[in-house]
């Protein structure tokens, strides 16, 4: 009898550590994914080109002060009164890299001019930033196949972002995210684009390979820390994350690059169903680009 009280002891115990780890993580998600407080009427204007030639989402307005201009060069005036100046981009030029550089540096100029961006006094501005949190997240992968084998890896991956970003960063992210919906849209295509850009002439701007985002589409379509994440986020992000993350699979299926074997069929198709049932998706060029996707899979 002893014994059999001293094994139930011990269960109790490993219950209660397994409840306690799990109740951690769900403070860690509830922290740093809090909703940051409404975003104020901003009235932005976008000088976006199309986006990717299979994708033609929305188009708004970042700066349209930005429409005639032949070069961007993005300054930003810090607190400290530094003047931060990037390299121009030629808006004539007809390669890829320039057009999406072109993009991305408008980008930057808005997020720049934004009083709540401002307030974080980040030196480098807002190209810094994204530049920084590139390599950051390419160095450190997620964890993509046999997610669920142990309670750690599961964990590991929910906290993802959070383990390799920081709290700081993750709260520009949000802040971000919050401000910028109503041009969330123009601005992943871009960011897909700077993926799309072999050539590595500009110095400023990190060389996205297709290496380092394959983990990424595969942690957030197969696994449950990535799908967690994503259904914390607005509708429109969700799909759109989803979107590009296929897209990268896809590539990765046709350079032998899908080294965890993640099976594109599923999430494609239940990224269809919830395209053809919102009201936005239905009738878009995304849900298009998809099927054609479904015929080449034959799911």
């Amino acid at each position: 009898m002893p014994e059999i009280k001293k094994k139930q002891n011990s269960a109790l115990i490993v219950g209660l550590i397994i409840i306690a780890l799990i109740s951690l993580a769900g403070l860690f998600y509830f922290q740093f994914n809090k909703q940051q407080q409404k975003k104020t009427a901003i009235k932005t204007e976008n000088s976006w080109n199309s986006p990717p030639a299979q994708i033609q989402g929305n188009n708004n307005n970042v700066d349209s002060t930005l429409n005639e201009e032949k070069t961007t060069t993005t300054i930003l005036q810090s607190k400290k009164d530094e003047k931060l100046t990037q390299a121009p981009v030629s808006a004539d030029s007809q390669s890829p890299l320039n057009k999406a550089m072109l993009k991305l540096d408008r980008f930057f100029i808005h997020l720049n001019r934004q009083p709540y961006f401002q307030g974080y006094n980040l030196a480098g501005g807002a190209k810094t930033f994204f530049c920084d949190v590139a390599v950051k997240l390419s160095k450190n992968p997620p964890n993509v196949s046999r997610e669920t084998d142990n309670l750690f890896t599961i964990l590991q991956n929910t906290a993802h972002f959070y383990r390799v970003l920081g709290k700081k960063n993750i709260k520009i992210v949000q802040d971000i995210l919050s401000h910028e919906q109503n041009i969330i849209e123009p601005t992943m295509a871009c960011f897909y684009q700077w993926s799309l850009v072999d050539d590595l002439s500009r110095p400023d701007y990190p060389h996205l390979s297709l290496k380092d985002l394959y983990p990424y589409s595969g942690f957030f379509l197969n696994t449950l820390g990535g799908q967690s994440y994503l259904f914390r986020r607005k509708t429109k992000t969700r799909l759109l994350t989803k979107y590009y993350c296929i897209l990268i699979l896809d590539r990765a299926n046709d350079e032998n690059l899908n080294e965890f074997g993640v099976d594109i069929k599923y999430p494609l198709s239940a990224l269809i169903d919830e395209m053809e049932t919102d009201q936005e998706f239905k009738n878009s060029e995304y849900l298009r680009e998809m099927d054609r996707l479904q015929d080449k899979y034959g799911s």
